[in-house]
């Protein structure tokens, strides 16, 4: 009680020595300008509060950081309402400070240290939260440490603001929520366009998965929400030449990376939707290189962050969010260009990305007009990623729906170029251009159909229909490689048997191999043998039946085994022998009419030959065929 009775004493005969109380308003944001300073010089808050003799003056610079690394700060509050008010209280600097105030409750002064270096997963570092009693005045001291600016001669200004806990609260609180809920929307998407990636290798999914990775870290980070996952604080406090403050983080670094992630995404999906390498070079090439351009931009300004000294932001931020709008401006003109040229996704790509664009756009724009007191509050950010996510994804599950109705229409295609092939009167260089098209195509369908048949497999759970899809997979896979061998080749119509053999077999091994078990493979080849596009197909097929029906039932009571495969070239034709180590032929083996063994013996007879399967310390399965096309 004594203690209690002296501050009122003391603040009753100091209260003359103050500034004049700044008087609260209804407004939930609100600037305190009447506060005094006072250099520290090792002061303890005793003394400050005790000491008459300290002048505080109402200088509002702050200066000369070598000597005075810290200042002490006193302010009072009157409250003119009927209601008692909370606020948060923000100090600036805000790098490490002290705040003082006087609990009534405990009847005595407590303090709350923050800033920059305070770990703080609560809130904004830079706030105090205060009461001020109805009908009363309340006295505040804080203690700015500057130990951050010794190195700069310049001074800086100290800035008090007071805000309405309840409408920074609730805020906050709302954007929280956004933030979690726009997460949560943006991981479904990215694990589901992952999958669709993964069944259809189609690079678009890919670039939008950037564009998901950079829109969750720029929300993260811009939005400083960075402090609920990590504890870890890093910055560069800078100084600009009007006595402003300013501090490079870790959030700052992340927004920028985010950016690049997002514009790279958009440019590198742009070009990949629409096919501007293809149906518009010259934008192409303006797309790819501004992209190089501005991950130069967004490396250097991060750099200068992070290195330079008296580092001012306003212009680099202002040439990177201005190289931001010309380049969404770009990509949207592209897009009005594909469409007036009637291309394939043009409309598609306009009526998903035109609104989620221009909203990027104006993000930019907004920085442009403010580069350091920008509103970090704003909803605009959280619209624009909101809907890029959203729209984009419109337009992915667009281009998959068009991709399965067109898949049976590009079979037809690249048979019909095939037939005009056997006919046409071109040169040999045409033929191959025109063949290496052809092979590309088709094994490209061969794969989104392989694609298709995965995900009729991952959603079956018929075991037997799970096998029948598996085998078909693999048939497919054959069938594929073929046109694959020929597309990498300089060869367009013959196929190097030995080498196809290699690869078909070893895939096949890999897939089908039992779990603990060993195969080794042997290739032979009397001399290299080169066969014609319908006869590799078919021999793959017979491979792929043999090879699969060997790792199945061969060695179920061996941990090892051999499987040798041979192709000579004989007077009358070819012959492959394809010989295992394993427990033979069962007795009853012609007796069975599997699938597998149906399409060996007619794919054999369509070759002009015949298969025989023999015992021989193991099955041996012999194929004697003719190849009128082979070289």
């Amino acid at each position: 009680m004594r203690r209690g009775y002296f501050l009122l004493i003391f603040l009753i005969c100091t209260g003359s020595a103050f500034a004049q109380p700044y008087v609260l308003t209804k407004d939930d944001r609100q600037i305190i300008e009447n506060f005094q300073v006072l250099p520290d010089r090792n002061y303890s808050f005793e003394k400050i509060i005790s000491d008459s003799s300290l002048l505080f003056t109402t200088n509002p610079l702050l200066y000369n950081f070598k000597e005075n690394k810290a200042y002490w700060v006193r302010f009072t509050i009157e409250n003119p309402f009927r209601n008692t008010q909370d606020y948060y209280v923000s100090v600036f600097p805000f790098i490490d400070n002290l705040f003082y105030y006087y609990d009534k409750d405990a009847n005595k002064w407590q303090k709350i240290r923050s800033g920059l270096v305070k770990s703080d997963n609560t809130r904004n570092y830079s706030h105090f939260p205060i009461t001020v009693y109805n009908n009363s005045k309340e006295s505040f001291y804080a203690l700015v440490s500057l130990n951050a600016l010794a190195k700069f001669k310049d001074s800086t200004h100290l800035r008090l603001r007071l805000y309405k806990a309840a409408v920074i609260n609730a805020d906050e609180q709302q954007s929280r929520v956004f933030w979690i809920g726009t997460l949560v929307i943006i991981f479904i998407l990215f694990l589901y366009n992952l999958y669709t990636w993964f069944v259809f290798k189609d690079r678009a999914f890919l670039y939008y998965l950037l564009i998901l990775t950079g829109s969750a870290l720029y929300l993260t980070a811009l939005k400083r929400h960075l402090n609920l996952l990590t504890s870890f604080r890093w910055f560069h406090v800078q100084l600009t030449k009007e006595g402003y403050t300013f501090y490079y983080d870790l959030a700052s670094i992340l927004t920028n990376l985010a950016i690049l992630l997002i514009l790279t995404g958009f440019i590198q999906f742009t070009r990949n939707y629409l096919q501007t390498k293809v149906t518009l070079p010259k934008y192409d090439s303006i797309l790819k290189y501004g992209n190089a351009l501005f991950s130069l931009i967004v490396l250097l300004v991060t750099l200068s962050g992070i290195m330079v000294d008296g580092y001012t932001p306003v212009y680099a931020h202002l040439i990177m969010n201005s190289f931001t709008v010309v380049l969404i401006f770009l990509i949207i003109w592209v897009g009005i260009v594909s469409y007036k040229r009637k291309y394939l996704f043009g409309k598609y790509f306009l009526l998903a990305n035109a609104l989620p664009l221009l909203l990027v756009m104006l993000v930019a724009i907004y920085f442009i007009i403010n580069p350091v007191g920008a509103d970090k509050s704003t909803p605009l950010p959280n619209l624009a990623v909101l809907s890029l996510v959203i729209t984009f994804a419109v337009a992915l599950f667009a281009r998959i729906n068009i991709l399965k109705q067109d898949l049976g229409n590009e079979q037809l295609q690249a048979q019909s170029l095939v037939n005009n092939l056997k006919m046409a009167e071109q040169s040999n260089t045409e033929k191959e251009v025109v063949l290496k098209e052809i092979h590309h195509r088709v094994k490209n369908n061969l794969q989104i159909i392989n694609g298709l048949l995965f995900m009729q497999f991952k959603d079956n759970n018929d075991e037997k229909m799970k096998a029948q899809l598996k085998q078909s997979q693999e048939r497919i896979k054959s069938m594929a490689l073929v046109h694959n061998k020929l597309y990498e080749t300089d060869n367009t119509v013959h196929v190097y048997i030995k080498e196809y053999i290699k690869d078909l077999a070893g895939d096949i091994l890999k897939t089908n191999t039992p779990a603990g078990k060993s195969i080794e493979l042997n290739i032979e080849e009397n001399e290299a043998v080169n066969l014609s596009l319908d006869t590799s197909v078919s021999l793959g097929l017979i491979l792929n039946e043999l090879i699969t029906n060997a790792c199945k039932y061969a060695f179920a009571n061996k941990e090892s085994g051999h499987i040798n495969i041979a192709i000579n070239k004989q007077a009358s034709g070819y012959q492959l022998i394809v010989k295992d180590d394993g427990s033979g032929l069962a007795n009853d083996f012609h007796q069975k009419n599997s699938m597998g063994l149906r399409l060996v013996t007619n794919l054999s007879k369509q070759l002009g030959g015949k298969a025989k399967f023999e015992n021989n310390n193991g099955t041996v399965v012999i194929v004697d065929f003719v190849d009128a096309a082979a070289a």
